[in-house]
């Protein structure tokens, strides 16, 4: 179904793991509790991704009484939703180890990127009693929280973060334009985003953060679902394989 690492076959990292999908419409990438929403141009949106997760929570926590690990992963929007809701679905899974890894929507500061592009997110979505609550005093810049929430969850030494990113991600590039045209920012450039992704890097490295950086050198969107990915010689397959047991590397540029 997923092709790359999530196939089935011998060797792969999740060659005996339960996989389970979750499929959403609201546009908040599971972050958001805001049903009043109102989008500039295209009219009212009921953002209530994050009630939504709970109600999936609800049902995955059940079935999987004896679970021992959850890797909690999406590539794009679905990227964004595991970075920014690891603290959300570890507080529900109680002591399980969780590792999140985010393919393709890389959580950059307002150095790099526009610098209303959080803050908009932040207002129509109704971060402020969903994720950001959730991340606490460790968040302490509500208009410049993307890497500080993805900190907060790598910090804690029960789970572990794993970033996967084109170096320079054409349709990541895009998106955060996007959001800076419609709040009144100047636009990023492909440079700005890859110094980005190093600052990321950078801020996540060493101890006691259990964080890892796989980049590629591309301007490609989205890569978990991708065969034979492989950077200065290591597969993308055995960076997860590696990540799943405890080893942080950083591969790529």
């Amino acid at each position: 179904m997923f092709g790359g690492p999530f196939d089935r076959s011998p060797g792969s990292p999740f060659a005996d793991y339960n996989q389970v999908y979750a499929p959403y419409c609201t546009g908040d990438c599971f972050t958001g509790n805001n049903p009043n929403g109102n989008v500039p141009g295209a009219g009212p949106q009921q953002f209530v991704g994050y009630v939504n997760l709970d109600l999936f929570l609800d049902r995955l926590v059940a079935t999987f009484p004896n679970v021992t690990q959850v890797v909690l992963t999406g590539s794009s929007a679905g990227g964004m939703a595991a970075a920014n809701n690891a603290s959300h679905v570890a507080r529900r899974f109680g002591n399980v180890p969780i590792v999140a890894i985010d393919d393709s929507a890389p959580p950059l500061s307002t150095q790099f990127i526009p610098a209303c592009y959080p803050k908009l997110v932040r207002t129509l979505w109704g971060l402020d009693n969903t994720v950001l609550k959730d991340c606490g005093a460790d968040c302490p810049k509500p208009d410049d929280f993307l890497v500080d929430l993805t900190m907060h969850f790598a910090r804690d030494p029960k789970h572990a973060t794993g970033i996967v990113n084109s170096y320079a991600d054409s349709t990541d590039i895009s998106v955060y334009n996007q959001g800076g045209q419609a709040c009144g920012s100047p636009p990023m450039t492909p440079t700005a985003f890859g110094n980005g992704l190093m600052d990321l890097r950078s801020t996540g490295g060493g101890k006691p953060n259990r964080f890892a950086t796989f980049y590629v050198q591309s301007t490609s969107h989205v890569w978990l679902g991708k065969n034979g990915t492989t950077v200065n010689g290591v597969t993308l397959g055995s960076w997860l394989n590696d990540l799943l047991n405890g080893v942080y590397n950083d591969v790529g540029p």
